[in-house]
């Protein structure tokens, strides 16, 4: 089974996501990890994952960078055919939201943690 994680950063599925990546993976998942590559992507990757570096600024309020992002995202949820998407933090909640309502067979999981900035 496949699961893509998304997130608004590496460093935040580092430091709070670390311990549900590692459980994943010893369960069987095939996990990809849709984020922005910054200095924490590496680490992510010694886990075992499948690491994805889209583009996303948590401070960018354009429609057209967002109308960017949605469709990598999109074109990665084509090509890696996952079973399930695990979204975290607000921006990709919703934009990763509506990519995936194309694929009626995608369980979609939203947590949303934190008051954002």
């Amino acid at each position: 089974m496949k699961i893509i994680i998304t997130s608004n950063t590496s460093w935040n599925l580092f430091n709070f996501r670390k311990e549900l990546i590692k459980e994943l993976i010893s369960a069987g998942y095939n996990v990809h990890v849709l984020a922005p590559k910054d200095k924490y992507s590496e680490n992510l990757k010694k886990l075992g994952i499948n690491f994805h570096n889209i583009k996303l600024s948590r401070y960018n309020k354009t429609i057209i960078a967002d109308f960017f992002y949605i469709l990598k995202v999109f074109i990665k949820i084509l090509i890696i055919r996952p079973n399930i998407i695990h979204n975290f933090t607000i921006k990709p909640v919703i934009y990763v939201g509506l990519a995936s309502c194309f694929f009626k067979s995608i369980l979609v999981i939203n947590s949303i943690t934190g008051l954002g900035i």
